[in-house]
């Protein structure tokens, strides 16, 4: 009878641990965020300093299901968040309905983010585990700084970079021109933006040591001192590495800036990273102990800072002690048929975006796209006015990208002055009518110090507008850009008015159009300049957008099928 009991027991344990409220909603919001989720992991792929995330994707599933197996539930359910869920809930369905309506695949991975903590919450009532909230954090790399801060952070690094490894190899005596990102020997040039990316790039240090500082449950100041020292340490071995490859270059005569040695020179700076950190966190370990009050006087037990002190230098555990049972750990969980009510909104936003999403469906698209994949370097003219086709690069990003999935790049450089280059590249496919560029820049760092919408009557299409924008930025200097844009068709695109640069109204309009607007195909040519007043060259870069806009009109637009 007491076997048939405990078997029965066994089976109604293992089914409730299938239907645990936090894993149903663990997998609605998985479910209900994927569509957008998964766009937003592609993009991160495609940029090379985040290609980390599959990493920090599995140390977030190992310390979960680790520590789960080795938790034990708490002793009561006194402290219990009441609420916590719900609220973190309700706060990512509003969160995913905004990503929705703006296609905007970074909000909902930050919807998702919010989600999940609803999950965290409801696991936190059934056990002990230790930095339960430390896991969740580990979140957060997966998403990067709003408005390209990442990126502006990364480029004042590199500037640093160059600087201090421009100041060592004066020490060596290795004759070399730091020109801003460029490192230039006398037969040689490298590219610092190059050499401080990959294995040991910025982000993937700061990864590294929040999940360090994570599985050893480090108090949260002495994980946000680590990412400091992981930050330094990614600098100093970045200009390490910089001065590596010009020294072995200059004495050796061995080129370590590509191939497989260049590989294993990251390997062999990371595994010196790795160990400076832990380093660091045994150094930082002494400053962030708590205070043993043992060691004190009873009023010094007492004192308010010391209490504080000790409350904020160690890690807590998400309830309470570890001696209870598990009919204690369920008390203040929700019902399943609450959990189930939780889980709707989720399954039901995530079936929204599999039918709201945007996609091109008639055949012009699917034509013109085609033809637009298909260009190569002899699709625009060897010359064109004082400018002489120099490379050709094709460039793809994620498909919702604001810089458009696609990039057919040529670089042209001025016969006259050999140092000045301009990049024309047609960018698409761009979805919810016209796209402003200026917009783009401004988020990179640039500042925009004049746009203006013009038209050049000398031009066999006089009523093809486009957008001229000057451009300054304290490390790059000046710049000038210039911009058109046509459908699949071969229709010209309005350029819209100065209010597309106040970024909500952008998104928003974005998405109003996506049902209404063609698809886009945009040109632009950027080039840096030495003074917004050389008009002269101004007016060859507008020459140079004029021809190259209508060659690739010429060679993408489907205007056949159309008529």
């Amino acid at each position: 009878m007491s076997g048939t009991a405990t078997a029965h027991t066994l089976e109604t344990d293992g089914r409730q641990q299938w239907l645990n409220p936090a894993w149903l909603l663990a997998g609605a919001v998985l479910l209900g965020h994927a569509p957008l989720a998964i766009l937003h992991l592609r993009s991160l792929w495609l940029r090379e300093q985040y290609q980390y995330f599959p990493f920090v994707i599995g140390a977030i599933i190992w310390l979960l299901w680790s520590r789960w197996q080795e938790s034990d539930p708490p002793a009561t359910p006194a402290r219990r968040w009441m609420g916590l869920p719900e609220l973190f809930a309700i706060a990512a369905v509003v969160l995913l309905v905004g990503a929705i309506v703006t296609v905007s695949p970074w909000v909902a991975f930050v919807s998702l983010n919010v989600g999940l903590a609803a999950v965290f919450a409801l696991i936190g009532r059934q056990r002990a585990i230790p930095y339960l909230w430390g896991i969740w954090l580990l979140l957060w790399l997966l998403v990067p700084l709003p408005l390209n801060v990442d990126e502006r952070l990364v480029r004042s690094l590199q500037r640093l970079s160059s600087q201090l490894s421009s100041a060592i190899l004066d020490l060596f005596g290795i004759l070399h021109l730091m020109s801003g990102n460029v490192l230039r020997l006398p037969d040689k040039q490298f590219f610092v933006d190059e050499a401080c990316s990959g294995i040991i790039s910025v982000m993937s240090m700061i990864a590294c040591a929040m999940i360090y500082a994570v599985w050893k449950n480090r108090s949260f100041l002495h994980l946000l001192a680590l990412v400091v020292a992981g930050i330094t340490w990614a600098l100093v071995l970045n200009v390490l590495r910089i001065c590596i490859i010009a020294g072995a270059y200059r004495f050796l005569d061995i080129d370590l800036s590509t191939g497989t040695v260049h590989e294993v020179l990251g390997l062999v700076l990371f595994l010196l990273m790795f160990v400076s950190l832990v380093s660091t966190d045994y150094l930082l370990e002494m400053f962030f102990a708590p205070i043993n009050l043992e060691h004190l006087s009873e009023n010094g037990q007492d004192n308010r800072l010391v209490q504080l002190w000790n409350r904020f230098s160690q890690p807590t555990t998400s309830e309470g002690d570890t001696t209870g049972d598990v009919a204690k750990a369920v008390v203040g969980l929700p019902r399943l048929s609450t959990a189930i009510t939780w889980a709707l909104p989720f399954l039901l936003l995530g079936i929204v975006q599999l039918i709201w999403l945007p996609s091109s469906e008639t055949p012009e698209v699917d034509i013109a796209l085609k033809q637009a994949l298909a260009l190569d370097e002899q699709s625009l003219p060897k010359k064109i006015g004082p400018w002489v086709l120099d490379s050709h690069e094709k460039i793809e990003r994620e498909s919702l990208s604001e810089f458009g999935r696609y990039s057919q790049s040529y670089r042209y450089r001025h016969s006259k002055d050999a140092g000045v280059t301009a990049s024309v590249s047609l960018d698409f496919p761009y979805q919810g009518g016209w796209h402003d560029l200026c917009l783009c820049y401004r988020n990179s760092g640039w500042t925009v110090e004049d746009r203006v919408v013009e038209s050049n009557t000398k031009a066999d299409l006089s009523d093809w507008k486009f957008v001229a924008g000057d451009l300054e930025d304290s490390a790059m200097g000046r710049a000038f850009v210039t911009f058109a844009g046509f459908d699949a068709t071969g229709d010209t695109a309005e350029p819209a008015s100065d209010a597309v640069l106040f970024r909500p109204w952008f998104r928003l309009r974005r998405r109003l159009l996506l049902n209404i607007a063609p698809q886009l195909f945009q040109v632009q040519v950027f080039a840096q300049v030495a003074s917004a007043k050389d008009q002269a060259l101004k007016d060859e870069l507008e020459l140079l957008l004029l021809e190259s806009r209508r060659q690739f009109r010429d060679l993408v637009a489907v205007r056949e099928m159309a008529e």
